[in-house]
């Protein structure tokens, strides 16, 4: 009898903490606004949109002005893994996927502050307009998400590109010139 009550006590607990653990990890669809919504915090993006130049860098400024009465919150920015964008990410971002797609996660955030995250695009990058959201996520549903754009511009041609492709031009003209006479 004995050892049936302890059998009986620990499928109970293992039962108990499989309960638990489903109710820490609800199933709430597929990002994270189905399960971060409840609009504690506040973010802002500096500069909004953000332009960034095929092949050139920027540095993304994410402004944490609330924690809506929270003790602390994570920073999730989804949307840079667009393959036209060809983004890098460098800086304290840690690179999370999970079944909800992927995103760069922040250390926890006790205070308002500023949040920079150094982005690179590569020179292949399809110019246009990105929306990347950020996520403001707490305990359980506890934050809010906001929408921004990253606008990525044509590489503009250096100088000394510009100064060789009008020489040659100037040196087609006076060719075809030449041949006229």
């Amino acid at each position: 009898m004995k050892s049936f009550l302890s059998n009986s006590f620990a499928a109970s607990a293992i039962v108990l903490m499989m309960v638990a653990t489903a109710s820490a990890f609800p199933g709430r669809g597929g990002s994270c606004t189905n399960c971060h919504d409840d609009g504690s915090g506040s973010v802002g993006l500096i500069p909004n949109p953000l332009e960034v130049m095929a092949g050139d860098s920027g540095v993304m400024t994410f402004d944490v002005t609330s924690l809506g009465g929270l003790p602390s919150l994570v920073v999730a920015i989804e949307g840079l893994d667009q393959a036209a964008l060809d983004a890098t990410v460098s800086g304290d971002w840690n690179f999370r996927s999970g079944s909800s797609g992927t995103s760069y996660q922040s250390g926890d955030v006790s205070a308002p502050t500023a949040l920079t995250m150094p982005i690179a695009i590569g020179s292949g990058a399809t110019p246009g307009t990105y929306p990347i959201t950020v996520y403001l996520s707490g305990p359980g549903p506890a934050g809010t998400s906001a929408l921004f754009d990253l606008t990525i511009t044509e590489a503009i041609p250096e100088p000394a590109t510009l100064t060789l492709t009008g020489m040659g031009f100037i040196a087609l003209g006076a060719l075809r010139r030449r041949r006229r006479r």
